[in-house]
């Protein structure tokens, strides 16, 4: 049986999935007093948190795809465009815990 387009399946997923977050919204806003509270975390991630964030922030899965048009366009010359960020990364490592 089918709504929509989509099987009655896929809809109880996609229900339980959206119940769920909003559960764990509606759990999690226990900790939050405020809006500084709420933007920052209350200030208690930790050092790895934060540099994890930082490098899922510095990169990203569009670069592979940069790769390869760079490569086809300028041929084997195309694959040095990934290293650009070669250097770079690790400042999103290490600056993370001082701007903290």
């Amino acid at each position: 049986m089918e709504f929509l387009g989509l099987d009655l399946t896929i809809w109880a997923v996609l229900a339980v999935y959206l119940l769920g977050v909003l559960a764990l919204g509606w759990w999690s806003r226990r900790g939050t007093e405020n809006q500084e509270g709420y933007l920052l975390g209350n200030r208690r991630f930790g050092s790895f948190m934060m540099i994890m964030h930082s490098f899922g922030s510095g990169t990203h899965p569009g670069a592979p795809a940069g790769v390869v048009s760079k490569t086809v366009s300028a041929g084997a010359a195309g694959v040095w465009v990934s290293w650009v960020w070669l250097f770079g990364t690790p400042f999103y490592w290490l600056i993370a815990p001082v701007v903290r």
